[in-house]
């Protein structure tokens, strides 16, 4: 037998799968609206990449809420201990999920009401979605003593300018 190594050089082209994400889940019929808001603040500043309620129906009729966290599963205890602690749960449900994103950007455009982020989204491609951030047209509203629907038009008009004028 020879005494050799063999190499095989060659390039790995990058996977771009989303990672798997765990939706976590359960039902409440004993919460009140302000702890359901706590729960959401602290899901999100825990890290969770969504949270949602979904109003339901329990056992005996009774109305009830569905909190539903999306993590991704590295977070998974944070999210239980949240929903253990925070909550009158006694239980949730951990499903697995994979998620398919859009590819996006994030692009700065000048408006008369000062600049503002829009996020550009593509599919194979052809740009699908340009959405500004909500918060900045919330502040040029509050600012301009302006609607914020009137906002929202002039500042959809400068987006559709914007990629009129740029490539993707």
């Amino acid at each position: 037998f020879p005494n050799a190594l063999r190499l095989i050089l060659g390039r790995s082209e990058a996977v771009t799968r989303s990672p798997k994400l765990l939706v976590i889940e359960t039902n409440l019929d004993d919460i009140t609206a302000q702890t359901l808001g706590y729960v959401m603040e602290k899901a999100f500043a825990a890290g969770a990449l969504d949270c949602w309620f979904t109003p339901i129906q329990m056992k005996k009729n009774r109305p009830a809420t569905q909190i539903t966290i999306l993590s991704d599963s590295g977070r998974k205890d944070e999210m239980l201990e949240l929903l253990y602690t925070e909550t009158t749960t006694l239980g949730a449900r951990i499903n697995e999920v994979e998620r398919d994103c859009l590819a996006r950007t994030l692009h700065r455009i000048g408006t008369r009401f000062g600049e503002i982020d829009v996020k550009v989204a593509k599919y194979k491609e052809q740009v699908v979605s340009a959405k500004p951030e909500y918060d900045q047209l919330r502040e040029f509203a509050a600012s301009a003593c302006q609607p914020l629907l009137v906002i929202e038009a002039e500042v959809a008009e400068d987006i559709r300018r914007f990629l009129a004028e740029n490539e993707f």
